[in-house]
């Protein structure tokens, strides 16, 4: 109830935080960091959290945030990229122009849990795992692709546009799997359809707001995931 509070209070009543001493902030930010690390991956405390800390980049610059975001994508355990994804979604739609900043580092950190796709077999014992990072990241790369400006996505070049197409993939192989239901390795339940539907629902999107970034995966778009489904 506490962190419920906390984040309408973030979201909504922003400027109260400004009763805070710049370091008492601060510290108060870090403990929140701390927190959003100790929680359970499907804890609905989790998610109020990331939103919560997401509301708080905006108050002012936090370039710590950003640090922990960059070791969680680049983490080999799949959880912590997963978390590290969720983070940059919703940082893309609280903090937009400041990751733009950053746009090569948050590039960096996007595409290569997106690229796994290439490489992933269903007899990897990690898949599921693999799987929810994936589309945490597909995710992710739209909500920043939706932040870039017109004339980087104008010929669709850019290196994380170019990875929408892995964001489909991923979609498209959830959806494959939506009759199943199960657990990853890590205890955590895995429902394959509400997270297709999640990732194509970000694709949908930004195709509708920012048509252009989509010029040159769309052809390859179309034969993977619309003919498919046109001819089910």
């Amino acid at each position: 109830l506490g962190v419920l509070l906390l984040k309408g209070i973030t979201q909504r009543e922003v400027h109260l935080w400004g009763i805070f001493g710049t370091e008492e902030f601060k510290h108060i930010r870090s403990q929140l960091l701390s927190l959003l690390l100790r929680e359970p991956q499907q804890s609905r405390v989790r998610r109020l959290l990331i939103i919560t800390l997401a509301a708080l980049a905006r108050v002012s610059p936090w370039n710590e945030l950003m640090a922990c975001v960059g070791q969680l994508s680049t983490s080999a355990q799949h959880s912590d990229r997963r978390l590290g994804m969720s983070l940059l979604d919703k940082l893309a739609e609280y903090v937009g122009p400041y990751l733009m900043e950053h746009l090569d580092s948050v590039t960096g950190f996007v595409c290569p849990v997106l690229a796994q796709m290439d490489s992933l077999s269903p007899a990897d014992p990690d898949v599921i795992d693999k799987l929810l990072a994936m589309s945490a990241a597909a995710q992710a790369c739209c909500s920043i692709i939706h932040e870039m400006s017109d004339d980087i996505t104008a010929s669709g070049q850019h290196r994380l546009c170019l990875h929408i197409l892995h964001a489909a993939r991923v979609g498209r192989v959830l959806a494959d799997m939506s009759s199943s239901s199960t657990n990853s390795s890590n205890g955590v339940i895995f429902d394959a359809s509400s997270l297709a539907e999640e990732v194509f629902s970000s694709i949908t999107l930004l195709a509708c707001e920012n048509p252009c970034a989509f010029q040159q995966v769309f052809p390859a778009m179309t034969e993977l995931a619309i003919v498919p489904v046109c001819m089910a």
